[in-house]
């Protein structure tokens, strides 16, 4: 077996096994330990961290540059994601002499870079591609089965529920007894990770990706399980942005070929986003949450103004707790919007990174319609786009930027445009 091709794949078939115990983790993305309030937390992500970083040097004893070709691979297919991760790396540090929380915060995302190294360097088909779909719905069995229990049953809860959770409400204004959280210590945390597996779920149940009847009758399954636990979440919310994601996958190939078609659903998802702002403004008392939200965002925005280290470096969830107090209904150390927390945890350029990762995937997944001799990648890019749009949208109403579990999960769907294009452009033919 060749270890290094004349393209950069090194070892792929040998490493292969690690990714489907990475997604495996990232579905039971539940702490072991906790140290402190304001310290990391420990999960079964980092132990499968510490395993492939043992394989990487085990590997490097038999090919010394083996290492160096991992990179070379990561920096060819997705550069953006390596400026990203270098970029909050030194803010952190430089961070350290404002608090320390957001050192503590990139280790928690160290895990999904580690996993982007070995996604790029092993997934060299689309039949690996699926594979790795079905281990990411497979993993999340434990959460959609238990939050099953948990909507019809009101037990058990294996994880302490957050105080939040005892007031959670539904459509018609009247507090929930029986809510879906998996896991997760929230509801919202369980229709966070629930969004992209109910609409790869229907996707895979509805498309063809050479999965065969029973892969589609197994995803069928899980999609009417999954769908009526994300309703058992209560989270409102997640609901809009699982419809919204499954209704991209019926969009017609002549959009996805539409010239500049990525700043078109760029520019939906921005509309959706104000609507369903505006919307909830005006709701009454089951979406009164949004205008919490809104006196945060306000309340970052005005740390941002009145300090420029921290929003160039970030490192600023001390300031929004002292601000947060004055300028909202509630204390937090962060804006409750995955994009503008990222200017807390990491400044300006922690937020351009973060959205330029998107905005590059989502143009390289447009991109692959335009090849009609790329037939067979349509399918996994269609699912690549609905679910970077859905989740963004999402996270636009949730602080879902410091989980480990959510980092791999965004870091794997950004990721399958460039697999794609990778294979497409043939380089991984060894």
């Amino acid at each position: 077996m060749k270890i290094v091709g004349k393209n950069g794949f090194v070892n792929s078939e040998g490493n292969f096994w690690i990714l489907p115990l990475y997604l495996i983790a990232a579905g039971l993305d539940f702490r072991l330990s906790d140290i402190g309030v304001r310290g990391p937390n420990v999960n079964l992500l980092e132990f499968v961290t510490i395993l492939g970083l043992g394989k990487i040097l085990l590997d490097a004893l038999v090919l010394p540059k083996q290492f160096s070709f991992m990179l070379n691979q990561l920096w060819k297919l997705m550069p953006v994601l390596v400026l990203y991760y270098s970029w909050i790396f030194v803010a952190s540090l430089i961070g350290l002499l404002v608090y320390p929380k957001s050192i503590f915060i990139v280790r928690n995302l160290f895990p999904a870079f580690v996993f982007s190294l070995f996604l790029v360097n092993c997934v060299r088909t689309p039949k690996q591609l699926r594979i790795l779909m079905y281990f990411f719905l497979i993993s999340s069995l434990p959460n959609v089965l238990l939050g099953a229990l948990q909507y019809l049953m009101g037990k058990p809860y294996l994880v302490v529920l957050n105080m939040a959770s005892a007031v959670k409400m539904d459509l018609d204004g009247s507090f929930v007894r029986n809510v879906a959280a998996g896991l997760y210590s929230h509801p919202n945390g369980l229709s966070i990770f629930l969004l992209p597996v109910v609409v790869i779920s229907a996707a895979l149940s509805g498309m063809n990706l050479g999965q065969g009847v029973w892969g589609r009758v197994m995803a069928l399954l899980l999609f009417i399980i999954s769908a009526v636990v994300l309703y058992g979440t209560r989270a409102k919310g997640a609901w809009l942005w699982s419809v919204f994601g499954l209704s991209l996958l019926l969009f017609p190939l002549w959009f996805y070929r539409i010239r500049n078609s990525s700043l078109l659903f760029v520019s939906i998802l921005v509309s959706f986003i104000i609507g369903i702002t505006l919307f909830s403004l005006d709701a009454g008392k089951t979406l009164s949450t949004m205008w919490t939200r809104v006196f945060l965002w306000n309340a970052a925005l005005n740390v941002f103004s009145h300090d420029i280290f921290l929003s160039f470096f970030g490192s600023a969830q001390l300031k929004m707790w002292y601000v947060s107090a004055k300028l909202a209904d509630v204390q937090y150390d962060n804006a409750h919007n995955t994009f503008l927390n990222q200017m807390v945890n990491f400044g300006f350029f922690g937020l351009f990174f973060y959205l330029l990762n998107m905005l590059v995937s989502i143009k390289k997944a447009c991109e692959i319609f335009y090849d009609k001799n790329a037939k067979d990648f349509f399918c996994f890019s269609k699912i690549a786009i609905a679910i970077t749009l859905a989740i963004s949208g999402q996270y636009f109403f949730e602080p879902a930027a410091e989980s480990s579990g959510y980092a791999l999960t965004f870091v794997f769907f950004i990721a399958i445009p460039s697999l794609l294009q990778n294979m497409r452009e043939g380089a991984n033919e060894l």
